[in-house]
């Protein structure tokens, strides 16, 4: 853009470049100044929670008319581009200045009072920033402070900027505002926010300034994130004795870890900074407390204050010792050690208790970050291999040699019996190494309406008795009747959900609700089962109902819904960044690991998901799903070996697992890259033997596979038998791919009726089926690449009205970002159907830097139709590596060695056009005779 005319600004030079846009120097000719253009980027134009934080930025900084505030000029667009001009600020970031170290004390408080000034002017306005960090802080050459990127500030309601909950979000609903290296703790839980969350971030950068380091650095994100919430900061003096006791004191009240421990106000820190900056007292003396009385020097005074302080000191001993300090626990329990809790006994005649208590008490004792609890599939695991079926009743014989073979330092047994309307509790711990009852806690109900607040009670004593401290305890210790439900009809329900699956757990979530619509556990469960089945508008309907009923969970269970949410909706980042914070305070579950290794994989940030998916195993090396999604992740790294060392040890473990629905399809093109194509066919036909979906999944890989060997007339009958089955089990989604698949077929293979007949059948199918972008942006190329450019147009307008849809129908990988490279795929086919390939490469571009597959093929055809051999060459070597088998990609892989011969002829690089071709037939050695890329490669090498 630089040398170009945007509105009435010449844009100079290019500034910088973030994830949400690019910044550039631009000069205002009609007021001859210089100023700062902010465009959103191409790829986030059609976002419109980009266009609304661009918006905000815009009118939050433009109402706060302030010297330390970077100033904003005007929201405008061109040529369907959203910037806003701000003043131009001639200088660094403070993340810049800090490159070159730490500064000193009395700089950076000078710093820091006008950060300080600037936040209260926002704060007095109701605006509260949210992501306060050193690069949103720039520093003038004229050394003054310019506090910018008020893209994710929010607006409170109230001039003294207090929380509240009437505010319009700038982020997708449910989502995490800022960084979360200068994240509050309360931000990072997902909690409402007042303006002393952006004093916790101030004191996070005022630390940095004066010490060069952040307070909360750890090896990993994760470890970071855990700092932030549990971890103090390290000493300023341990960066050097020339920072007074005022300021390590100042900073540290900024920093406590509890808003109403922390100032406030930032007026209050303005004045304390004020005050160590001026040195009207000694710095070292000054007390963030502020006391505004003396006290008087007569000895009698002394002795009172004395013996005050003898009170204190007592008081606080006490307190300490009983409510901060642990006792010491039974069995040596260790932080972070694992209980096993068995199934209760239940002595009533009340089914309802029957696995409910069990359930309660686990969810009751989960609160905890001291106690791991066992959980249920681990449990499963070990009964599989004692040769026991899953749904045997775990009492305390077989929960000591599960603990055993687990490694778990307890076990937590219960029962319940009834006398008259009363209900007797108890619990036990017991030593599984010898079976012996180490403590025991009872409790009673006067009715049935009790027992849940009774079962709370006791998981406190248990807690405590593993030596957890009250102050925990309290902290982290929601009541069970809040935290589940108290209708005992919906909590057995729900946990007969707990052990069900498939349609039967569907009902069983529906049951619990119906009996308690309040039940925000078994809405955000329901919400996860529909959007597994594709029903995402119902999905959604129970995601938004567990959002609403947020405080009805426990802290553990508030931060996983928040990432489960983000995960099934596709915001893949966002939900990276909440696993990492659910696991910095649960660092010992292994599904969470899972869920991020799964988040990774989708977001092909495969060497992070090999990280995530190894941290399962390791909790739970039984697990043959983890394998399996490790070998997925070390096939993306082309580690192909390793795959199938993986996928060998899952199918060891679960059998089952080798007919798993995509199991199956990515393994068997695993072999085929290894040269292993028996291998491959025998899998695939393994699932023909099956009487579900699976067997159209088996057709479909076979159909390919032949597809992949050039033997198009063999892989018709297959795919029709696929379609048949889809039809059959009304599949849509999966009968709208095949027939695409069967329509690209006919057009290789020279047969247009057939062609039109199945597009036909595909645009039927697409009008009954609202498809997710990926799925649409297929259906555009196709009609694109076959000079339909008005349907490929038509499609992309459905497919832009569909962008950051969740109801879309689409696959389970299904993210925003994947949502915005179909845009900009399906545009640039359209503008290279229409002869404008510069706009059409610049699109596929776009999509390259979302990390899209598709753009490699789409670049190299759009180099191939504009006569840029070398480009169109190198293209075609890079999907020739990629290697794409087993999906829509699969024919342009195989025909890239074809494409490559040909432009070697064109250069007159004839031996190398030889090779090429030689390659391709290589791989269609059985091809049907009669396809045409068969006949022209066969011609060329005359053969």
């Amino acid at each position: 853009m630089v040398g170009q005319s945007v509105s009435h600004y010449r844009i100079l030079e290019k500034l910088g470049e973030g994830g949400m846009g690019q910044v550039y120097l631009a000069q205002d000719t009609r007021l001859g100044r210089k100023v700062a253009l902010k465009f959103i980027s191409e790829a986030r134009q059609s976002d419109p929670v980009a266009r609304r934080r661009l918006l905000s930025e815009a009118k939050s900084a433009a109402a706060l008319d302030h010297a330390f505030i970077c100033k904003i000029y005007e929201v405008a667009q061109s040529e369907g581009r959203d910037f806003i001009a701000m003043e131009f600020v001639a200088g660094q970031t403070l993340r810049a200045r800090l490159k070159q170290g730490p500064l000193k004390p009395r700089e950076a408080l000078k710093i820091a009072l006008e950060v300080a000034e600037a936040l209260e002017k926002a704060h007095n306005a109701g605006i509260v920033h949210r992501d306060l960090k050193p690069e949103n802080i720039m520093l003038s050459d004229e050394g003054h402070v310019k506090v910018m990127d008020f893209g994710l500030a929010k607006h409170t309601g109230d001039g003294r900027g207090e929380a509240t909950q009437n505010t319009t979000s700038l982020t997708r609903e449910g989502t995490l505002p800022g960084t979360p290296a200068y994240m509050s703790p309360e931000q990072l839980r997902g909690a409402e926010l007042s303006p002393r969350s952006d004093i916790f971030s101030f004191g996070v950068v005022l630390y940095e300034i004066l010490t060069g380091v952040h307070p909360f650095k750890r090896q990993s994100p994760f470890e970071s994130i855990h700092a932030i919430l549990s971890d103090p900061a390290p000493p300023l003096t341990q960066y050097g004795d020339s920072i007074p006791d005022s300021i390590e004191n100042l900073v540290g009240k900024m920093l406590a870890k509890e808003p109403e421990r922390r100032y406030q106000l930032v007026q209050e820190v303005h004045a304390d900074l004020s005050r160590v900056l001026e040195g009207g007292r000694d710095p070292r003396s000054i007390s963030v407390f502020h006391p505004s009385w003396k006290l008087a020097r007569p000895f009698w005074l002394v002795m009172v204050f004395v013996a005050a302080a003898f009170f204190f000191a007592s008081l606080t001993f006490y307190v300490y010792e009983h409510y901060f300090r642990a006792p010491p626990p039974v069995l040596g329990f260790q932080n972070r050690d694992w209980i096993l809790i068995t199934d209760f006994q239940n002595h009533t005649q009340d089914e309802r208790l029957d696995r409910s208590l069990s359930l309660a008490l686990t969810i009751g004792i989960q609160q905890s970050r001291h106690v791991n609890v066992l959980p249920r599939a681990r449990i499963s695991d070990a009964l599989r291999r004692m040769l026991m079926p899953e749904t045997t009743v775990v009492d305390e014989v077989i929960g000591s040699e599960i603990a055993l073979r687990e490694g778990a330092r307890a076990v937590l047994t219960g029962s319940v019996g009834q006398v008259g309307e009363r209900y007797l509790l108890t619990v036990q711990l017991v030593d599984p190494e010898n079976q012996i009852v180490v403590h025991s806690e009872m409790a009673t109900a006067d009715r049935m309406e009790q027992v849940l607040d009774s079962l709370d009670g006791l998981a406190r004593r248990i807690r405590r008795k593993l030596g957890e401290s009250l102050a925990n305890i309290r902290r982290l210790g929601l009541p069970l009747p809040g935290a589940t439900t108290r209708s005992l009809d919906a909590l057995f329900a729900f946990s007969r959900a707990r052990m069900a699956e498939g349609n039967a757990r569907l009902e069983f979530l529906k049951e619990a609700i119906d009996r308690d619509p309040e039940f925000a556990l078994a809405h955000a469960d329901l919400g996860v089962e529909y959007y597994i089945g594709n029903n995402r508008p119902e999905g959604e309907k129970h995601f938004r109902e567990a959002l609403r009923l947020m405080d009805r969970l426990t802290l553990r269970e508030q931060l996983w819904v928040q990432s489960v949410v983000e995960d099934w909706r596709g915001n893949r980042e966002e939900a990276i960044v909440k696993y990492g914070i659910y696991l910095a305070e649960y660092p010992d579950d292994a599904w969470a690991w899972f869920r991020l290794g799964w988040a990774f994989q989708i977001e092909g940030r495969y060497a992070d998901g090999v990280d995530a998916f190894k941290e399962a195993l390791r909790i739970r090396p039984s697990d043959a799903n983890a394998h399996i999604n490790l070998a997925s992740c070390f096939g993306g790294l082309r580690r192909f070996e390793d795959a199938l060392v993986h996928y060998s040890r899952a199918f060891e473990l679960n059998p089952e697992t080798e007919t798993g629905h995509y199991v199956n399809h990515e393994y068997g093109f695993l072999l085929v890259k290894l040269g292993r194509i028996e291998e491959a066919r025998k899998a695939f036909r393994k699932m023909l033997q099956l009487d579900d979906g699976r067997r159209a999944r088996g057709y479909r890989s076979l159909a390919l596979l032949e597809m992949y060997l050039g033997r198009y007339s063999g892989a018709v009958e297959f795919l029709r038998q696929a379609i048949a089955l889809n039809q059959a089990l009304r599949f849509g989604m999966s009968e709208f791919r095949d027939r695409l698949y069967l329509a690209n077929l006919w057009k290789t293979r020279g047969f247009h009726r057939e062609f039109e007949e199945e597009m036909g059948e595909v645009a039927r199918l697409e009008s009954q089926v609202q498809l997710a972008p990926s799925w649409l942006h297929l259906l555009g190329r196709t009609y694109a690449r076959n000079g339909r450019v008005e349907n490929a147009s038509e499609v992309l307008r459905r497919l832009s009205e569909r962008l950051q849809v969740p109801e879309a129908v689409s696959a389970l990988g299904r993210s925003h970002q994947q949502d915005e490279e179909a845009h900009q795929l399906l545009k640039g086919e359209i503008e290279l159907g229409r002869g404008e390939n510069a706009s059409a490469i610049q699109s596929f571009r776009v999509a390259e830097t979302l990390g899209s597959k598709h753009s490699i093929e789409a670049l190299a055809h759009a180099h191939h139709l504009s006569r840029d051999h070398q480009r169109a060459i190198l293209g075609y070597e890079k999907l020739i590596a990629e290697n794409q088998l087993g999906y829509e990609l699969q024919e342009s892989t195989v025909l890239a060695l074809y494409h490559l011969g040909g432009l070697y002829d064109e250069l007159g690089q004839h031996g190398k056009a030889a090779e090429s071709y030689a390659r391709f037939l290589e791989i269609w050695r059985d091809a049907d005779p009669d396809l045409a890329p068969v006949v022209e490669a066969k011609g060329r090498l005359g053969m």
